[in-house]
């Protein structure tokens, strides 16, 4: 049994390593590491590496969406939904998810330093793209909904990373130091970037049920949470204040972003829309 693990974990690193890929093909690679031990096997022959590799590669991919009439690729969208996805086996044959692996993430925060960063550059550069042009007002009108679906997806798994407490502590650490704070303040930064990314993009309906906008104000009202959990409220009020929230966009913070990560930290995990609906009653 192991020597079979090994031989696809084998395959596994092999195959993420080639350029070019489909998505088929490297949704295929990945879905292999549904095993746990090839995953395992695949962790010891250096996947983090690989994986924060391919994310800060994505970065110049996602820049090239809509040069083509070909579905958008971002592989940092296969990772998060079927690599780190918490529904393998339960939900297994779906493309749907509501839980994260938090605890392969989190391993994979602590091998490599600068992979927080790395997610989010990425996600920060499919939210850009999908308000482009090229890809919003591109020829195919399938185009706007494949862009869409991927934002979609990887902003909310990147909030659902941080329902427990793995994640936050992965990145900023157990104790509060120096360098979680100035972390923190920086984390806070390429929000507000993206937030105003966000923004700038209104003016395109892209965005027009909010789900985008949403899915960012939930994910700063749990970074905040956990900032002020981890390093007191000093910290959190800061983190805030380079956010920057005003007037009607300071509502919706409070109500969709404060409100429901509270709401899901207090339960561990993504809550229902009963429990949203009694939540804003």
């Amino acid at each position: 049994m192991k020597a079979t693990c090994e031989s696809k974990a084998d395959e596994v690193v092999r195959s993420l390593s080639m350029e070019n890929q489909t998505s088929e093909y490297f949704n295929d690679t990945l879905s292999e590491l549904d095993c746990e031990g090839t995953y395992v096997q695949a962790v010891e022959k250096g996947l983090f590496p690989l994986f924060n590799q391919i994310i800060k590669k994505d970065v110049d991919v996602i820049g090239s969406w809509g040069d083509e009439d070909e579905p958008p690729f971002a592989a940092v969208h296969f990772i998060l939904t079927t690599a780190f996805r918490g529904e393998r086996r339960s939900r297994a044959g779906t493309g749907g998810f509501s839980k994260m692996d938090v605890d392969r993430v989190a391993a994979f925060f602590d091998s490599c330093p600068d992979a927080f960063e790395s997610l989010l550059e990425a996600m920060h550069a499919i939210i850009g793209a999908i308000f482009e042009k090229k890809v919003c007002r591109h020829p195919n009108p399938q185009m706007q909904a494949w862009s869409y679906r991927i934002a979609r997806d990887v902003i909310t798994g990147v909030s659902m990373l941080f329902y427990k407490r793995n994640v936050p502590e992965a990145i900023f650490g157990s104790t509060w130091t120096a360098e979680s704070a100035a972390r923190a303040q920086a984390t806070g930064k390429t929000l507000k970037a993206i937030l105003s990314t966000i923004y700038a993009g209104e003016r395109t309906g892209v965005d027009r049920t909010g789900t985008i906008e949403g899915n960012a104000n939930q994910l700063c009202g749990l970074l905040s949470q956990w900032i002020g959990t981890l390093g007191g409220n000093e910290c959190e009020t800061k983190f805030e204040k380079i956010l920057n929230f005003k007037g009607q966009k300071m509502g919706m913070y409070q109500i969709f972003g404060k409100k429901l990560a509270e709401a899901s930290i207090a339960k561990g995990r993504a809550i229902n829309m009963t429990e949203m609906q009694q939540l804003m009653g």
